[in-house]
């Protein structure tokens, strides 16, 4: 946990259907990322955000993740 985490009474779900058409993506179903803060992505599976925090994106999502990335 670092400090930048918020702790919701909401599913990460309810964020997502607010926030997916302002540039934030599910990588993982623990991790809902601003697009504009990563840094690089890691073959092996993995977003460097811009704070330096790996970020695992999850096998299911990864082909999506690339595609939408490549769009950007």
């Amino acid at each position: 946990q670092n400090s930048n985490s918020i702790f919701s009474s909401y599913s990460i779900g309810h964020f997502v259907t607010l926030l997916q058409n302002q540039g934030f993506y599910l990588i993982h179903k623990s991790y809902l990322i601003n697009l504009n803060c990563i840094e690089k992505y890691l073959n092996e599976g993995y977003v460097v955000m811009e704070n330096n925090s790996n970020l695992p994106v999850s096998r299911s999502r990864r082909s999506d993740f690339l595609t939408n990335m490549k769009v950007l």
